[in-house]
């Protein structure tokens, strides 16, 4: 649908734009599988999403803001996969999602051990907090509901509680990969 000027509607130009993003983090995907973070450059990548050499930096900025793409896209699939897992109770759904990550992981090992082996060598700060918060922004939402449903003590931190499992976990993956 073309825009009209109309709240909502999304012009072809912004269409086309997000195409290219999604074929920019795609090919990105495929070149960290590859070779890892560290083994392809932005003119590689512009040449495996078939898009100009400047089109990567002008829809990214840089490298780490694709790589934090990779881990955002991933992060929405996984979500969107835990949602629909049938766990028993809220309680149990934190647990299911150590066990699902896990098999994520093992489905792709090549692109998860590339991407974090070089995700803090080439991310940004900024880059790097905002893959930190969200991980544990995901930790805090299951906390919180398994509270709201009586299975954690409300007293507890759901904040503290979450930095708490994520730096286990994290540190977890890093010596994995």
């Amino acid at each position: 649908m073309t825009s009209t000027g109309r709240a909502g509607q999304t012009s072809k130009r912004e269409m086309a734009k997000a195409e290219r993003r999604d074929r920019i983090v795609r090919a990105a995907i495929k070149l960290s599988a590859e070779s890892g973070i560290n083994g392809f450059s932005m003119r590689d990548l512009a040449k495996e999403a078939d898009v100009s050499h400047a089109t990567p930096f002008n829809l990214f900025g840089s490298k780490g803001e694709v790589i934090s793409h990779i881990f955002d896209a991933d992060l929405k699939m996984f979500r969107k996969a835990l949602t629909a897992h049938p766990s028993a109770d809220e309680l149990e759904r934190l647990f299911d999602m150590i066990s699902m990550a896990t098999g994520y992981f093992r489905l792709k090992d090549g692109l998860y051990r590339a991407l974090h082996n070089s995700f803090l060598d080439v991310a940004a700060d900024p880059v790097q907090r905002r893959f930190t918060e969200s991980r544990q922004g995901l930790f805090i939402d299951l906390i919180t509901t398994a509270q709201a449903q009586k299975f954690l003590r409300p007293d507890l931190s759901p904040e503290f509680m979450a930095h708490a499992l994520y730096n286990q976990w994290d540190a977890l993956i890093h010596q994995w990969a």
